[in-house]
């Protein structure tokens, strides 16, 4: 079974498996104005670093942080974790891709989201979900180290057969505007442009056809290595589900750090304005 589901099969799963845990992944104010009955709230500041690691914010928390917050969850290392938002699957492939870096094996995402889900008629609640005893939640699952790319590597492009891809709005890649968090204006040098959200559709992800085209037809294709970034490794995480879950890219990594932590270095070059066709899209 691949690790997108509809909400049909979410709910069966609810009905039929005891180890199924579902996290709503929105701010607490949403949560409690409906949600999947029996999902527990998770936000940001949940599985982000604490301030006092890191100068810029958005980074992803540490594996002991993660565990932490799992067992508080009352999730085992056997668990099926179902993630959503309702904000086209981001902050759910943030949580997910944070998941598999650490080594849980059963992440899935809900395909639509909250919406699919009320969309199928199945009934929300805005009751709060029972919270277990803390249990001790530990990763046992494949680690996946090779889906992170940090700084280091960044800083070493452009390299043969790597493709540095920035997925975030065509203003923010251009130059034009600056999302809060970010200490500057741009993109990093040699950046290809293809923004996160060509990946969906009303429904949920764009089908695996048109997402193979979509991504050839931009020069990221399954023989290079993807390296992808946006403002602070929420998007990116989207489009990294899209490209290793979706069409099964082998070499896809994610630069947690992402625009916020490359534009807080000011040694470092950074590109602005349109760029002509052929430079990247």
């Amino acid at each position: 079974m691949g690790t997108l589901i509809s909400a049909a099969e979410l709910n069966q799963w609810l009905q039929s498996d005891q180890d199924v845990l579902v996290l709503d992944v929105r701010k607490s104010l949403f949560y409690f104005l409906g949600h999947i009955p029996g999902a527990r709230n998770i936000w940001r500041p949940d599985y982000e670093a604490d301030a006092s690691e890191y100068p810029y914010k958005g980074m992803r928390a540490s594996q002991q942080k993660m565990a932490s917050l799992l067992g508080k969850l009352g999730a085992t290392s056997s668990s099926k974790i179902v993630l959503y938002d309702d904000s086209n699957g981001l902050d759910a492939a943030r949580v997910w891709w944070i998941l598999k870096l650490y080594g849980h094996d059963q992440v899935y995402l809900l395909n639509g989201g909250l919406r699919a889900w009320k969309q199928a008629r199945f009934s929300t609640s805005i009751k709060p979900a029972f919270m277990p005893s803390k249990a001790q939640f530990e990763f046992k699952g494949t680690r996946h180290p090779e889906y992170l790319a940090e700084l280091k590597q960044i800083r070493q492009l452009p390299q043969q057969n790597t493709v540095l891809l920035d997925v975030r709005s065509a203003d923010e890649f251009n130059g034009i505007t600056r999302l809060q968090g970010a200490f500057g204006k741009g993109r990093i040098p040699d950046s290809v442009w293809l923004e996160y959200s060509n990946s969906i559709n009303a429904s949920g992800f764009v089908a695996v056809n048109e997402l193979q085209q979509l991504f050839s037809d931009h020069g990221i294709t399954p023989e290079k290595e993807i390296i992808v970034y946006c403002q602070s490794g929420v998007r990116s995480a989207h489009t990294h589900f899209v490209l290793t879950e979706l069409l099964k890219y082998p070499n896809v990594k994610n630069y947690d750090g992402s625009w916020v932590e490359w534009s807080w270095y000011r040694q470092l070059a950074v590109e602005t304005g349109l760029k002509t066709p052929g430079e990247g899209s």
